[in-house]
């Protein structure tokens, strides 16, 4: 179990006002500061922080701007 809270998720959304409000979304800049920074700092076990990573990938990425039916 690890210890996320709740400014964890304050940092994280305040990283995408600031990242996603740009002509071009950095999805790269976004995944590295909430996946390495914020969460992953936190996340000792590596195959653990290979599954944060994962995930994030999946509701980071430039289909979620494109495709109505994304899920």
């Amino acid at each position: 179990m690890y210890d996320f809270n709740e400014s964890d998720l304050v940092a994280s959304l305040d990283v995408l006002a600031d990242l996603c409000n740009r002509e071009s979304i950095p999805y790269d800049a976004i995944e590295y500061m909430i996946g390495e920074i914020t969460y992953g700092g936190r996340v000792t076990e590596e195959m653990d922080f290979r599954t944060l990573r994962c995930s994030l990938k999946m509701f980071l990425n430039k289909d979620i701007n494109f495709k109505s039916d994304y899920k």
